[in-house]
């Protein structure tokens, strides 16, 4: 990509993305895989706007967008011209970049588990949809009936807990240990 060195390494410091060395498992809870219909939402809107597209990665991407327009692809051109990238527009379903991070599974030799909100059975957590939260290949799927704060449950807390104590005594997978 053409631009200045700071900028392009920004960049590739946010979006290209490489294993952790040595992480053998991972816990995620009430992880959004598949995006949130909330992001769509009048509230998902307001954040959007509320939430700022002033980081330098941003900026440095809405530069070359407008700077390079052929070195952008163009399912995601608008987004960089318009800085509109941000915690929150990165969830709406459609949205490529969060299209593009669901096919970034975890790497082959690190273990996942999911721990999901399904408040009162409705089928989430009131922002996170279960068909969002799960994860083909998971070690293991836990369905809470707490919202999307399932993080401050004492349930959940041992959940975790007791996932990491399990996870201390496997060994971890070639492909996750570092050379």
């Amino acid at each position: 990509m053409p631009g200045p060195a700071d900028e392009l390494a920004g960049i590739r410091d946010t979006f290209l993305l490489k294993p952790y060395p040595g992480a053998c498992a991972l816990v995620m809870l009430a992880a959004p895989h598949k995006g949130s219909p909330t992001a769509s939402s009048l509230a998902g809107r307001l954040a959007r706007v509320l939430v700022g597209r002033r980081a330098p990665e941003i900026q440095a991407l809405k530069r070359l967008a407008r700077d390079h327009p052929h070195a952008v692809r163009p399912e995601v051109a608008e987004s960089y011209r318009f800085a509109r990238l941000n915690s929150i527009s990165t969830l709406q379903a459609m949205q490529p970049v969060r299209r593009a991070g669901e096919s970034l599974l975890p790497v082959a030799g690190v273990r996942y588990h999911t721990i999901a909100g399904d408040l009162h059975g409705q089928g989430g957590d009131g922002v996170v949809p279960l068909a969002s939260a799960w994860l083909p290949g998971a070690d293991s799927t836990r369905v809470v009936d707490h919202g999307h704060t399932l993080y401050s449950d004492p349930e959940v807390i041992a959940q975790v807990l007791g996932i990491l104590h399990e996870e201390r005594l496997r060994p971890c997978d070639a492909a996750a240990t570092p050379p």
